[in-house]
């Protein structure tokens, strides 16, 4: 970003706050009772309500009583969906989210990082020495290079292995990728090969004191010849920062730029208790980023 100007003017734009209620989602707002079975609303219209909560750090009983408001303020004589339908509803929208981005990168970007569920604020923790349990999930995602856009996500446990989920999020890649970046945590062969069955190459910072040739598998020539050039440089620290600054490893800091964003706009912290919650809502909010910095490029 160099147009601080209009960039600044997009984050107070943020703040201008107008409601647009598609068509789509009065016309859907009731599904037919055809069966007893069937579902009372649409599909949309719940998507469409947990989606404002994630935007406006709501809870499911606020979300509730703002539709009735919306619907007051429409005049139009429709049901509204109380906290408990959306709680419900919640799980199942993990199928009928929208894509999250069109793009097609060449250069794909890999990390993760964590977001509170259960626990005490840091600074009651800090003052009054509450020891109390703490869980947490990890959020993994893969980021264009270009766009800053996220195009695949996944959720695990807090203690979830960075390197199970690159070949996931790797297999749902486009076929467009040329490069893949990521961290140190990911220098297994199991994520070069994933990189490499793609047709891709793998810029992964090697580990310290990793061997060298001892292993041929797909992906296995890139992870020498960057331990080979760290230990021709002096195999140290110093030796490291020239290594990604010739390979312009530092792109890599857009990913984490990105859970910089989503922390920043709503919060460290998640609402939803249940995993598959979970996924549905770091899905919404993902989203609204992804759309964020969608309409900021486009305006400028």
């Amino acid at each position: 970003m160099r147009d601080w100007t209009k960039y600044n003017q997009s984050l107070i734009n943020r703040g201008n706050f107008f409601l647009l209620i598609s068509e789509d989602v009065l016309k859907t707002w009731q599904e037919p009772r055809t069966s007893p079975g069937r579902k009372r609303y649409s599909d949309l219209l719940i998507q469409t309500l947990l989606t404002l909560r994630c935007s406006l750090r709501m809870t499911l009983r606020s979300v509730q009583g703002m539709a009735k408001g919306l619907v007051q303020w429409l005049q139009k004589c429709l049901p509204v969906p109380n906290y408990s339908c959306l709680c419900k509803r919640m799980p199942a929208l993990k199928n009928t989210l929208p894509k999250l981005s069109q793009r097609r990168p060449s250069v794909l970007l890999v990390d993760s990082s964590g977001l509170k569920s259960y626990g005490c604020e840091e600074w009651l923790r800090f003052t009054h020495q509450i020891k109390t349990k703490s869980r947490w999930i990890k959020v993994h995602i893969s980021l264009d290079e270009s766009s800053q856009e996220v195009i695949n996500y996944e959720i695990s446990e807090a203690y979830g292995s960075d390197a199970r989920h690159l070949p996931i999020l790797i297999e749902k890649a486009p076929n467009t990728i040329r490069e893949v970046i990521a961290d140190g945590a990911y220098d297994t062969q199991g994520c070069r090969e994933a990189i490499a069955k793609k047709g891709a190459k793998a810029l992964i910072r090697p580990r310290k004191g990793s061997l060298i040739g001892r292993q041929s598998y797909p992906g296995s020539k890139e992870r020498d010849e960057a331990g080979q050039m760290v230990r021709a440089l002096g195999n140290d620290h110093l030796a490291l920062s020239i290594w990604k600054t010739l390979t312009r490893y530092g792109r890599r800091s857009l990913v984490e730029t990105f859970f910089s964003r989503l922390k920043g706009r709503f919060g460290s912290r998640i609402q939803s208790k249940t995993l598959r919650c979970q996924e549905v809502e770091v899905g919404l909010k993902i989203l609204l980023l992804n759309r964020d910095i969608s309409l900021m490029t486009r305006k400028n």
